[in-house]
């Protein structure tokens, strides 16, 4: 099954920057491959989602002040479309948890440092606190 990366929502301002201070956001990819932007307040960052807690869902931290358009870019971008099938494809669900073979375990650290805040693969908003005070 081929992956659907969905980005509308990068693109039409209602995630750019994608989210406010404080939440956690992230690439996230649900064991159907349907790909987008999530976002999870807790402190933890997983606490409460069990899709990802058990693997069914993977998931990949940005920076929470990601420009839209910018992560809408590389995430359409041939390199990262072909990462995200390859963990795709070597996804599998046993007993309600998910598991990755060995090539989408590496093509998933590959993300892991794409999307990274200090890859520079992506602009990051400036996050402006002078209302803060």
């Amino acid at each position: 099954m081929e992956i659907e990366i969905r980005t509308k929502n990068l693109r039409t301002g209602v995630a750019a920057p994608l989210y406010v201070e404080g939440v956690v956001a992230y690439v996230r990819m649900t064991e159907d491959g349907f790909v987008y932007t999530y976002t999870n307040a807790e402190a933890d960052g997983r606490g409460t989602d069990e899709d990802a807690y058990y693997g069914r869902a993977v998931e990949w931290e940005v920076d929470m002040l990601a420009n839209g358009e910018s992560l809408a870019r590389l995430l359409e971008s041939e390199e990262v479309r072909r990462l995200l099938q390859a963990v795709h494809d070597g996804h599998t669900i046993v007993d309600g948890r998910g598991i990755l073979d060995e090539s989408a375990e590496f093509a998933s650290l590959d993300l892991a440092e794409i999307f990274n805040a200090t890859s520079g693969r992506y602009a990051v908003e400036e996050y402006d606190d002078s209302d803060d005070e």
